[in-house]
């Protein structure tokens, strides 16, 4: 997913995504498709990170959880709660504007596209369950690990490789 995203931007920035809005000006196909693949690199930029904690609590279900019935519960809403709260941007994104070309179409973002406010501001919500989840996935994982039946020093380097995730935990996509 966060290869095609990356493709799309990189596509993006080839048609004057970065640079400045003057060179722009007068070139409305090349800024149509500027912020078409901008656009539509959106929801895989969304659902790469989002897969990849589904992934993470799918491990913790089959591989260490397997007793803890009640974790398990939590981890299964968890991943219902990932998948809810991250397609409703994507679905806000581009219903928006009727036609969704508008959003990339200048001259018909104007009169067809609702309040981008309402898009943003989920989007500071869904950025802070992201970051939430993040941070809770490392700490059940580090749970995890201080309960496992290892040697001190491969506790310790397992912990510090998994708190490293921390390092970008609080960056959630956008």
């Amino acid at each position: 997913m966060q290869a095609i995203s990356s493709g799309l931007v990189t596509a993006s920035t080839n048609y004057g995504l970065g640079r400045a809005l003057a060179e722009l000006m007068l070139d409305r196909p090349r800024i149509i498709n500027m912020l078409k693949y901008a656009m539509i690199s959106m929801p895989f930029g969304v659902l790469g990170p989002m897969l990849g904690r589904i992934s993470f609590i799918l491990f913790l279900q089959n591989t260490v959880l397997t007793v803890h019935a009640l974790r398990r519960k939590l981890l299964w809403g968890l991943v219902a709660l990932q998948v809810v709260i991250n397609v409703i941007p994507i679905i806000l994104q581009f219903t928006q504007c009727k036609p969704a070309s508008a959003l990339w179409d200048p001259v018909l973002f104007v009169t067809a596209c609702r309040d981008a406010m309402v898009v943003q501001r989920y989007g500071y919500f869904q950025g802070a369950f992201n970051a939430f989840t993040d941070l809770l996935l490392i700490a059940i994982g580090l749970l995890v690990i201080t309960n496992l039946k290892l040697r001190l020093h491969t506790k310790i380097a397992l912990c510090v490789i998994l708190s490293l995730s921390s390092l970008y935990a609080p960056s959630p996509a956008p």
